[in-house]
């Protein structure tokens, strides 16, 4: 790991992002300042500690591919996540090892700083939220339409973000509620083929769509479009596109659990549902739909306000700089 700490001995302040470089630097006798900005704690060693949702569900929805792939991976042999950390007890002491002798550990969000203690004990963890992007223009918006509402998920198109299940909760508001609702899909992964599939036997086919990957600028034509953005991930530890919808003005519907959560103020900024519950996010879609006109306007006013407050370049700084002061480190 010799290459990873070259050139440390001239800063001030050393940030890694994650294993191995986070162990690596906790390891190092230089900068004085060390610090772990942690995304997670490495998921391939301690798969239990850092996916809770998924190993306390594995059981409850077999039907699910993301609980499906989890419970296999917990049997099999060959590639499974949680065998990997068990048979990787040297390189488990390694980390551990380091990541006791860091400066300071800065947490995505409280549901990583909770994981990050339930692998490494109780550690001093901050929480230091990402910063997004304000600075992108949003067509104002006033109200919703009451019937064809269009929503919006931005994502990896993996089994662990859930779009499975969200697929069949969306099928049964549009059946139920809306059947002129129409959901975007944005992004490319190995589940691309399989949503294909499901949309038509959901007989969605013209309903969803799958736009792949998309710039910025055409991610933000589709979201002018577009009334509530909805995602369901299972064991996300922070979620940025949570409060980059928030930033479009859009209502958001997401999981009861992780990052999500916490971004979503326990459910007073948007819908909270359970993940594994197709109901459940049918009568969340639902009650965003139900939502009158005065009452979107200030959820998307209160959203904008709380995303502004946390996840600004603003905010981030003073909490930087006051974090860093604290080692004698002054900008």
């Amino acid at each position: 790991m010799s290459w990873l700490l070259e050139g440390l001995s001239k800063a001030d302040v050393a940030i890694a992002h994650n294993y191995p470089a986070s162990s690596a630097l906790g390891a190092a006798l230089e900068p004085r300042v060390r610090v772990w900005y942690c995304h997670e704690p490495p998921r391939f060693l301690y798969p239990e500690e850092v996916s809770p949702f998924l190993s306390t569900n594995a059981e409850r929805a077999p039907n699910r591919h993301g609980p499906r792939y989890y419970g296999q991976s917990m049997r099999s042999w060959f590639g499974a996540l949680p065998l990997v950390g068990r048979r990787s007890p040297r390189r488990k002491a390694a980390d551990r090892h380091g990541i006791r002798g860091l400066s300071a550990i800065w947490a995505n969000s409280e549901y990583t700083r909770a994981n990050v203690r339930r692998v490494y004990g109780s550690l001093d963890v901050e929480v230091v939220y990402p910063t997004i992007d304000f600075s992108a223009t949003t067509p104002a918006r006033s109200g919703l339409p009451r019937e064809g509402l269009n929503v919006l998920t931005l994502t990896r198109l993996e089994w662990v973000k859930n779009l499975d299940t969200l697929l069949d909760g969306f099928a049964r508001f549009r059946k139920r509620d809306d059947p002129r609702a129409e959901l975007h899909i944005v992004g490319e992964g190995a589940a691309k083929a399989s949503l294909r599939d499901q949309a038509m036997r959901l007989g969605l086919a013209e309903a969803v769509h799958l736009h792949g990957f998309l710039d910025d600028a055409r991610v933000s034509k589709l979201a002018a479009r577009c009334q509530v953005f909805a995602c369901v991930p299972l064991d996300e530890p922070f979620g940025m596109v949570f409060p980059e919808a928030m930033a479009r003005g859009l209502l958001v519907l997401g999981p009861d659990h992780g990052g999500p959560l916490e971004i979503l103020d326990g459910g007073r900024l948007g819908e909270v549902v359970d993940a594994l519950n197709p109901d459940a996010i049918a009568e969340g879609l639902s009650r965003l739909s139900r939502l009158s006109d005065v009452d979107a306007d200030r959820r998307r006013s209160e959203a904008l306000l709380a995303a502004r407050q946390r996840f600004s370049r603003e905010a981030t700084a003073a909490r930087l700089s006051s974090l860093l002061e604290r080692h004698g480190v002054r900008f």
